[in-house]
């Protein structure tokens, strides 16, 4: 029996194992836009023995031949291999599973911030982190840098895919004889048509004619769709916002249809200004009429894939010719098996296709997992190193979260985070800003790891409570620590233990107390003030002073009164001089 030979046939497939180590007998696929792309790959072992590792995470290229001339490629990396039996001759037969390098992105997850960079500026990161530099990037919009990114607990991939999705980003694979890259793009000017396929004639199965790339099938299929879009959100630096800095975004596009301009609504938006809040709303409503009109057709036509532009000419409705963008295919491909030791059967090539009119616009659907933080956190506050205190007019704070590997306990760990107060009016309520090394409870605002917010604080080994505890249990305080350095502070203190209940105030420099009418104080027993200095008072009225008992006073130099008019003293018994 001879060795296999993929030598003159449609199909052959080039793995790092070596010429001809695998012959291929069939390859099928599905492509979609904004999806990784996944291709099964039959072949036969030319020579049995060799390792899966030697291929599995390797890139491997299957070619095929144009009927036109020219070839076409399928490359990708293979994420799995399975040997399924033996061919007729006694060889080996294989499939092997080949997805992009984007996939891979699948097996890794992370936790992990971003701050102050674009969407297309994070995607490129975390590629570059993987060491994956093989894209392109065709986008026409403009991509506002986002102060506070969170990637929680989600793969890369999902994350990758839910920021894109999110701001109407999508991609597809452009493949060469020595690899694949992805094309990222927001617009129609992002897809280039197929050479040899600008205009493909329409030919049904029942004409009888079954002609090489044409096409044999063609749905027209349209449907009801949303007519606008519009998105809320909430910006507290204008919390009450003026009709120039209302924050609802709002895009329509009604249908000429009865029944076309519904409405939807949704809130929060992810936005902070009104033009962005347009744009978003465009995004979203684009989103929702994609699938408005779209088009499925079968072919033999070897050369189109997704992402790429085609044409297609006598169709009998000639509202239906025109150019098309194909959003998702699936396709199979043979070149015979090898049953005994050469190459047998036909050359067969079929494709199913979907797309939208070259006019549309394309959005990918919102498909990614969006994480939502189950409950509160705790994490440490954080600064500037040398500083005890870090906060902005607003008194909000930097935190690290104890899941980020990749802080450094610096300014530099979060975004600044609002704290919640016991009371906020404007221009009054109650306000303690956290101290750098406490730890805070952080909650999430509709659980969006991107949207902190501080809801409390508490203690820890590190950071233990001011008196000890369980035998202090009885007392209440608040107790501050000068800054800097410490040393020194102000305190109100409340006892609650049976018969030793106290209200102690110490303030570690000035006590500044101010009544704009009565001030009463009344003492069930004894009262003493003791002052280490000098003693001043100023009363612009009377003063009555009415002693019970007796009223001693002991001054140790000179005692001096003086009136501006008349002294008086009574005695009921004796005036001794």
């Amino acid at each position: 029996m001879s060795k296999p030979t993929q030598e003159h046939r449609s199909l052959a497939l080039a793995t790092p194992l070596g010429k001809d180590a695998l012959a291929i007998e069939r390859i099928s696929g599905n492509e979609s836009l904004s999806a990784p792309f996944e291709y099964r790959v039959t072949a036969v072992a030319t020579k049995d023995g060799f390792s899966f590792d030697d291929l599995i995470g390797q890139r491997v290229t299957v070619t095929l031949e144009m009927e036109e001339g020219g070839e076409r490629y399928f490359n990708g990396n293979v994420s799995q291999v399975v040997h399924t039996g033996y061919a007729i001759s006694g060889l080996s037969r294989y499939e092997l599973t080949v997805v992009p390098w984007i996939w891979f992105l699948s097996k890794t997850a992370d936790c992990r911030i971003f701050q102050d960079k674009s969407v297309p500026e994070i995607v490129k990161q975390v590629f570059s982190d993987l060491g994956f530099n093989d894209h392109e990037f065709r986008l026409t919009g403009s991509y506002k840098p986002r102060v506070y990114c969170v990637q929680y607990r989600e793969t890369d991939l999902n994350f990758v895919q839910r920021l894109l999705e999110h701001e109407g980003i999508y991609y597809f694979a452009e493949h060469s004889s020595s690899g694949h890259k992805l094309v990222f793009c927001d617009a129609m000017s992002g897809h280039k048509p197929v050479p040899g396929f600008e205009s493909l004639l329409y030919r049904a199965h029942s004409s009888g004619l079954r002609d090489h790339s044409r096409i044999h099938s063609w749905y027209v299929r349209q449907c009801v769709t949303p007519g606008a879009f519009a998105v809320n959100s909430f910006n507290f630096e204008t919390p009450v916002p003026s009709p120039s800095t209302k924050l609802l975004g709002l895009s329509m596009q009604h249908h000429r249809h009865r029944l076309g301009d519904y409405e939807v609504y949704d809130n929060p938006g992810d936005f902070i200004d009104r033009p962005e809040g347009e744009r978003y709303a465009k995004i979203r409503r684009e989103e929702a009429q994609v699938s408005s009109k779209t088009i499925t057709a079968t072919t033999d036509a070897r050369g189109l894939f997704v992402g790429c532009i085609f044409g297609v000419k006598e169709n009998p409705r000639q509202d239906q010719n025109g150019q098309y963008l194909i959003t998702s295919a699936s396709f199979q491909a043979q070149c015979g098996n090898y049953s005994a030791g050469a190459g047998t059967g036909e050359d067969t090539y079929e494709c199913s296709f979907s797309g939208i009119p070259k006019a549309s616009v394309f959005r990918p659907g919102r498909t990614a997992y969006v994480p939502v933080v189950q409950g509160p956190q705790t994490a440490m506050v954080v600064g500037p190193s040398g500083e005890e205190l870090h906060t902005d007019k607003y008194g909000r704070v930097k935190v690290q979260f104890f899941w980020d590997r990749y802080g450094k306990f610096d300014a530099g760990s979060s975004c600044w985070v609002r704290v919640a107060q016991i009371w906020a009016g404007k221009g009054w309520g109650g306000i303690t800003i956290p101290r750098i090394g406490q730890e805070v409870i952080v909650e999430f605002l509709e659980g969006n790891p991107d949207r902190p917010i501080i809801t409390g604080r508490v203690y820890n080994a590190d950071a233990m409570p001011p008196y000890e505890l369980p035998g202090n249990a009885t007392r209440s305080t608040l107790k501050t620590n000068s800054s800097k350095g410490g040393g020194g502070f102000n305190e109100i203190r409340i006892e609650d233990k049976k018969g030793s209940e106290q209200i102690f105030i110490h303030a570690e420099k000035n006590r500044d107390l101010r009544v704009k009418k009565d001030n009463l104080e009344f003492i069930g027993e004894n009262e003493h003030i003791i002052v280490k200095k000098d003693r001043f008072e100023e009363v612009e009225g009377d003063v009555h002073l009415k002693v019970g008992g007796e009223q001693n006073e002991d001054v140790s130099e000179s005692l001096s009164t003086k009136a501006g008019q008349n002294i008086f003293q009574k005695a009921g018994m004796r005036l001794a001089q």
